[in-house]
């Protein structure tokens, strides 16, 4: 009996266009391959670390309580988080070929499950007419998955 083979990492898909104010829900959704989240941690530690993610979800994530692997997984989904908002929001994130999207700091995944926002990012926000957001996150065997949905000002009151 051969042993598993690691399945491949994911590709990143480009994020979706939303430029004009929202007239409905948008969705954005991003799946990590745990085992590159560990080896970047690994490789690049602390610095790392320090560019990607806020005080508080570094303090959240490295909860000294937890195993390595499991704070690891908090760091994907972090990461997913991230990068799900900046799909429904339309942007791309800086450092991957975006000069203008998102920047990794500017999101924030809270130990309470809440995303909190830079200045500069709730402004885009509230100019594409975002009144709330949705979070959903999950994570199994080597994937961490987050999906995010931007919910805009009055919808709800017609669409039941």
């Amino acid at each position: 009996m051969s042993s598993p083979e690691t399945p491949p990492e994911p590709q990143l898909s480009a994020p979706c266009n939303i430029t004009a104010q929202l007239t409905g829900t948008a969705l954005g959704c991003d799946l990590v391959f745990i085992p590159r989240v560990a080896r970047a941690y690994k490789r690049f530690g602390a610095p790392w670390l320090a560019r990607l993610f806020t005080t508080a979800e570094r303090e959240y994530c490295l909860s000294p309580l937890l195993p390595e692997s499991r704070q690891i997984e908090r760091m994907a989904s972090r990461i997913a988080v991230k990068e799900a908002v900046a799909k429904a929001l339309g942007l791309g994130v800086c450092g991957l070929g975006y000069t203008q999207g998102l920047r990794w700091q500017e999101v924030s995944y809270d130990a309470n499950r809440a995303l909190q926002f830079s200045h500069r990012l709730q402004q885009l926000a509230q100019a594409q007419g975002v009144l709330h957001w949705q979070v959903s996150v999950a994570h199994d065997g080597d994937y961490a998955m987050a999906t995010v949905l931007a919910v805009p000002v009055g919808y709800g009151a017609n669409h039941k």
